[in-house]
């Protein structure tokens, strides 16, 4: 089990991305939904930080899972078109 090969940073990694994506997700959710014009500008500054966070994290994987986990992880967390 793949799982129990890794280490407890590379677990609390792999969390930490995953709420990084439904972050966004929930942002992008928020920006769709909002009706309040003084909120759309917080729901833009909101959607691009957790995104750009997202991908910061996306990009640095690398310094913390193989391949296989990578992979695995980058499925779960596809980008929304």
């Amino acid at each position: 089990d793949r799982l129990n090969d890794m280490d407890e940073e590379q677990l609390n990694y792999i969390e930490e991305v995953k709420l990084a994506w439904r972050q966004w997700q929930s942002t992008i959710s928020f920006f769709e939904n909002v009706t309040e014009p003084e909120l759309v500008e917080v729901a833009i500054y909101s959607m691009e930080a957790a995104k750009r966070k997202y991908v910061y994290m996306i990009n640095n994987v690398d310094k913390y899972l193989n391949e296989n986990t990578q992979k695995s992880l980058l499925r779960y967390t596809s980008v929304p078109n």
